[in-house]
This record gives C-alpha cells, sequence and structure tokens, in this order.
C-alpha cells in the first residue's frame, strides 16, 4: 500500500484539490481500521498459498510488509506534496532508486548468478533512476498538468467526473506500481532463501486483490460520496 490522492474541500461549496496521501492510512481511519486489516488479511491469505508457508507467518509478514510500504510511501507523499521544491523531487528519486536498484540486482543475482559487473550495476542504477523519476513526475502531472488544480482555482464549474476518474486511475496506477516495488524489495530482503523473481510475481498478485477487493471500492465510494457534498 503506499501512495493516491484525497480530494479535500478548498472552500465550502467549491470543489476539490487533490493531494496525494497514504491512501491505506487514509482508508484505515475513514473505517476504524478495517480496511488495513482487511489489506493485512487478504495479502496474507496470498502469501500463505503462493508461497506455502504458515498461516501465521504469512499474517506477520503481511503487518510488516504494508506497515514498511506505507511508512516509506508517506515520507515520499509528503515530501512530494510539501511544497514542490526541486531539491524534495531529488531526494525522493534518489531514495526509490536506491529500493528499485537493490531489488533489480536481486532478481538479476537470481538468473545470473553474478552482478558483479561494474557496467551492469550501473545501468541498473541508471534504469532505476529513470524509472523513478518518471513516477514522481507522472504523478505530478496528473495531480496539477490535467488542470485539477488550475480549473479548481480559475473555472471552478469546470471540475468535471471525467477529470475526477482520469486523475484516480493514474495515481492509482502508481499507487500500485510504488506498492509492488516496495514491498517486493522487503520480501526479497526477507526471504532470501526464496526465489526474488516468484516473491516479485507474488506481491503483484496479492496486491492486485488487496486492490479488487478492497482499495477500489473504498476509492469509488468515497469519490460519490465526494460528488454529493
Amino acid at each position: 500500500m503506499i501512495l493516491i490522492f484525497r480530494p479535500i474541500l478548498a472552500n465550502a461549496g467549491l470543489p476539490f484539490t487533490m493531494f496525494m496521501l497514504g491512501l491505506p492510512f487514509i482508508a484505515s481511519l475513514a473505517t476504524f481500521g478495517l480496511a488495513g486489516l482487511g489489506i493485512v488479511l487478504v495479502e496474507a491469505l496470498g502469501l500463505h498459498q503462493r508461497e506455502s508457508v504458515s498461516w501465521i507467518q504469512a499474517f506477520w509478514t503481511s503487518v510488516w510488509a504494508n506497515l514498511f510500504s506505507t511508512f516509506m510511501g508517506l515520507i515520499f507523499t509528503f515530501m512530494y506534496a510539501a511544497s514542490g521544491f526541486l531539491i524534495l523531487l531529488i531526494i525522493n528519486v534518489v531514495l526509490l532508486s536506491w529500493f528499485l536498484s537493490r531489488l533489480l540486482l536481486r532478481v538479476l543475482a537470481e538468473l545470473r548468478g553474478n552482478v558483479q559487473l561494474l557496467l551492469l550495476q550501473a545501468l541498473t542504477y541508471l534504469i532505476s533512476f529513470i524509472v523513478s523519476l518518471a513516477i514522481f513526475i507522472t504523478g505530478g502531472i496528473l495531480n496539477f498538468g490535467i488542470g485539477i488544480k488550475t480549473r479548481m482555482l480559475i473555472e471552478p464549474g469546470s471540475f468535471t467526473l471525467n477529470v475526477y476518474v482520469t486523475a484516480v486511475l493514474g495515481l492509482l496506477a502508481l499507487n500500485f506500481l510504488l506498492t509492488w516495488i516496495l514491498e517486493s524489495y522487503w520480501l526479497t530482503g526477507k526471504w532470501k532463501e526464496k526465489s526474488p523473481a516468484k516473491l516479485c510475481r507474488t506481491v503483484f498478485w496479492i496486491n492486485v486483490r488487496s486492490y479488487v477487493y478492497i482499495l477500489l471500492p473504498i476509492v469509488i465510494l468515497g469519490g460519490i460520496l465526494q460528488r454529493k457534498l
């Protein structure tokens, strides 16, 4: 679980301003912890089934993986949304690049058996940096480039459901990608005896479940309720 935006009333009777916040954290508060517990249980079940570990081990692994990704997601979020300062963007990109590069090197080590070649490591870090930069730039475009902030400040009446849906889907996709990277990094570091590539696939599918069963319904319901305000 990681980042998404939360619609917040700019003023009474005016459309919403979009900000990126920790979706699981917000969802848990809004549902008195039930959403967070549901995510942990759904993902624990997936770990138990796909990785053949005990239910207790799967449960606590799911707890710590989600705590890690949510904590890092909140750091990314507040550094990103605090002011738009270039230095904060750079710090975020470097931080995410480190997680992604370490994950890629673990997967490559399994596939190649050796990733000590300096050129290969440098290429991995470069790819990780480019991907991380693209993620945060895309987040900025979705938040502001499609006109959400500008339209609400200049033309409040032009805010449409189409704009809202576009932002929701785009930011949910980024949220999913960040979650996948961070939880895969954490899990491949914890379960070193297991295949990193297989663990990445496992993290992908357990998060698909938690999104479909829990997060998407909450976001859709939240959008409907916000439209009623």
